[in-house]
């Protein structure tokens, strides 16, 4: 059974979180521990969105675990963020729901540079609830500061109950 009047207190002080009611343990999204129903459907038309700003020791991560030092990346004072990191912020947005993609489209529309603050927002065009699974299409679109779109494309994908 979860304490519901201490869901937002930081997991580090909570050693042993109490599993939800389904038996599986919490997730856990900036150092907080919320409890999420499965069972609960999505909803058609339902949005969500994240913001992010990619530092420059962001890009010099992906750099390395990608393998990918392209100059535009790696050197000088304006440097490209990678697409496929700015591809992080839909991916985001389906963790927070237990969405397991199984197809993702996306156009890689204008550069994103270190230091822009870019925010996603996801959209769920279709939802079929089965007895197992929420099976769902999503479209999301990712713009810049000033409203340019960076981003977007298309996923299709389930929920497991």
């Amino acid at each position: 059974m979860c304490d519901h009047d201490s869901i937002n207190e930081p997991v580090r002080d909570r050693p042993n979180p109490s599993p939800r009611r389904d038996g599986r343990p919490d997730k856990i999204y900036f150092g907080r521990r919320e409890n999420l129903l499965m069972g609960d459907a999505p909803t058609e038309g339902e949005t969500k969105s994240y913001s992010q700003t990619f530092t420059g020791e962001d890009v010099a991560r992906f750099a390395d675990i990608s393998g990918d030092r392209g100059r535009h990346h790696v050197e000088g004072d304006s440097r490209m963020v990678h697409g496929l990191l700015t591809a992080t912020l839909p991916t985001k947005l389906g963790g927070d729901m237990d969405y397991v993609a199984r197809t993702m489209t996306f156009r890689f529309r204008e550069p994103v540079y270190v230091g822009e603050e870019i925010t996603c927002e996801a959209t769920i065009e279709e939802v079929t609830s089965r007895e197992e699974r929420h099976e769902m299409a999503v479209s999301f679109v990712c713009r810049n500061e000033k409203s340019s779109v960076v981003l977007d494309g298309e996923t299709e994908g389930v929920i497991f109950r």
